[in-house]
């Protein structure tokens, strides 16, 4: 299983550039048509004429097992089973996401309208409730002089990869004196390209050691083991090939109130304070060619079985009880909430409270979940500079902090630099950067009221 998990691991880091949040820049008044992807609302009475983004990505990866000195990591020869810190537990968790934005744009039809289309490719791998402890006692083999017994529990790994077209409107709801409130929806079409997942269910491992006639050795086991999907998740991933019998539909809605004290003279950004809330990710992917694949572990084979199968699934198909379905299975997106408050403390100066929290179930066959986050991100706007120093705690990686800029049409960042420098056991890391084309509303226009 060790060599299981590590394989898995080191194929999803190497899947591209790596995405959950943009950490610090989705809540810029100036983050323009990526703002679509947290809350649709964002787009109407925007600072943007429109804004086209050219390329943009995010990635983020998160766990509670391994802690590394950041640096380290690149350089040449470093073996993370054998250098990094470890935090062994009876249940440890890794999730790593991916989000690339292509070609996408905003810009409004009416001072009250707006619209967005977008084009985006996103991997997720979810792997839950491993025991860490066991994982960190195994080796590649079952050959040892002594009895064991291991208890892998209950765990469930699920890698989802797809892509996404997506159409958003937005427009005003309320413009009454003090108080805005605009809402808005996406539309998305859905187009897998490689599902896998796997779940356990009540494993145990006994080794029975007889010194006396080692060939008779014993590995007595416990519990189901479901493995499912599509295509090959590395290959489809790596040559983006697109599953045409795999289709589905998702969508996203928010809304967000602003409290305007000068609406009738309004700044740029009019607002003394605004909060949003909106749900991502509802629906799913429907991968029609789908084969699964159950395990009865409930029986005792001899080591020299295991030994001499090719492979695990080998050895699991030669040895163990199996029910194999083929058809259509569903791929649940990673449904999230998102509510955050804005607070225009100071002319220019901002602080923001943002919290991203998953809504969807991570323990369920073939299910993804986002990892759940809570951040605090002080920053300096302008109409063509801005700033950020978000701090955040994310689920499994802890509290970090990071840094980040927009410039005109480029914005970088990552909302765990600054911890990295410093820290010896991180558990994670994000990175984000995009080039756009924005074409701003004039002062004028801004100072409009809508």
């Amino acid at each position: 299983m060790r060599k299981i998990l590590v394989t898995t691991l080191v194929v999803v880091c190497s899947l591209t550039v790596k995405a959950q949040s943009y950490i610090g820049f989705q809540q810029d008044n100036y983050a323009g048509v990526q703002g679509v992807l947290f809350n649709p609302a964002s787009i109407v009475d925007s600072n943007f004429r429109t804004d086209i983004n050219l390329f943009s990505f995010n990635t983020n990866v998160t766990n509670d097992y391994y802690g590394v000195t950041f640096l380290d990591v690149f350089k040449s020869g470093y073996n993370i089973e054998t250098q990094a810190k470890l935090f062994p537990s009876s249940a440890n968790n890794f999730i790593i996401s991916s989000d690339i934005m292509g070609p996408a744009f905003m810009f409004n039809i009416k001072p009250k309208h707006a619209v967005a289309v977008f084009t985006r490719g996103r991997a997720l791998v979810n792997i839950h409730d491993i025991n860490g402890e066991l994982f960190n006692q195994l080796s590649d083999d079952f050959n040892t002089n002594e009895d064991f017994n291991l208890n892998a529990g209950h765990f469930n790994m699920t890698g989802n990869a797809w892509g996404e077209l997506g159409v958003s409107y937005a427009g005003v709801l309320l413009d009454k004196g003090k108080h805005f409130l605009k809402g808005g929806i996406t539309v998305k079409y859905l187009q897998g390209i490689a599902n896998s997942y796997t779940k356990g269910s009540n494993v145990t491992v006994n080794y029975n050691y007889n010194s006396d006639l080692p060939t008779t050795n014993t590995i007595a086991t416990t519990g189901n083991l479901t493995y499912g999907g599509s295509n090959d998740f590395e290959k489809s991933f790596e040559n983006f090939d697109f599953d045409s019998n795999s289709q589905g539909f998702g969508g996203d809605f928010g809304l967000v109130y602003e409290y305007r004290p000068e609406s009738e003279n309004k700044p740029a950004n009019g607002y003394k304070f605004k909060v949003g809330l909106s749900v991502t990710d509802l629906g799913a992917i429907n991968y029609k060619l789908s084969d699964q694949k159950t395990y009865d572990l409930n029986k005792t084979v001899t080591e020299a079985q295991y030994q001499d199968a090719g492979s695990l699934g080998d050895f699991l198909e030669q040895n163990y009880t199996v029910t194999q379905t083929k058809g259509a299975v569903k791929a649940v997106l990673p449904t999230a909430i998102h509510a955050n408050v804005d607070w225009n403390f100071y002319r220019k100066f901002y602080v923001n409270l943002n919290g991203d929290i998953s809504a969807a179930n991570r323990t369920a066959l073939n299910a993804t979940a986002v990892a759940n986050v809570v951040s605090v991100t002080p920053r300096y706007e302008t109409k063509f500079f801005s700033f950020y120093l978000p701090f955040n705690y994310m689920q499994y990686r802890g509290l970090m902090a990071g840094t980040g800029l927009r410039l005109g049409p480029l914005m970088l960042g990552s909302g765990s630099l600054l911890t990295n420098l410093i820290s010896k056991e991180s558990k994670g890391f994000d990175v984000y950067l995009g080039l756009k084309v924005p074409i701003y509303k004039s002062r004028k226009t801004q100072n409009t009221k809508v």
